[in-house]
């Protein structure tokens, strides 16, 4: 599981979108669906990221790149 797990992150969906609230940092960050599904994606199954973008079906390699930078900005990224 990522650190502080599932709960550290307040999640709002929209059909175009999501919002997630890092409670641990307190910002907050705007994704597309594409993005969103593969933030969700990450936070079920973190080994994964491992695999390369093969692991999330249907991203492109420029979503899967905004993940990774996401990732490391909110201190996940060693999960990659």
């Amino acid at each position: 599981m990522t650190p502080g797990g599932q709960a550290r992150f307040i999640k709002q969906r929209w059909p175009d979108g999501m919002v997630v609230f890092d409670t641990l940092s307190g910002d907050t960050h705007a994704m597309d669906t594409e993005l969103a599904d593969g933030f969700e994606l990450f936070l079920k199954e973190p080994g994964l990221l491992a695999q390369g973008l093969s692991a999330f079906p249907g991203m492109s390699p420029v979503a899967f790149e905004a993940l990774q930078r996401l990732l490391e900005r909110l201190d996940l990224g060693l999960y990659a």
